[in-house]
């Protein structure tokens, strides 16, 4: 798995998928991390959406199946 980027920018985190996450609501999330799998890992890929508090500990994770 690769973090492909950050954002803490509130709008993408609550953007459904295919382009964003989906999720319904982020509480206490200030940041978003994207990690996602490769094309040469084995099994299927996925985009893995992580929400973090102000504090770095994980609110939040939604996986999203396919590349």
């Amino acid at each position: 798995m690769y973090l492909g980027r950050t954002t803490d920018n509130k709008e993408e985190m609550l953007r459904p998928p295919p382009f964003g996450p989906g999720f319904v609501e982020i509480g206490p999330a200030v940041r978003m991390q994207i990690w996602h799998s490769s094309f040469t890992d084995p099994g299927p890929d996925f985009n893995e959406f992580v929400l973090l508090d102000v504090h770095g500990q994980r609110v939040g994770v939604k996986r999203v199946e396919g590349f």
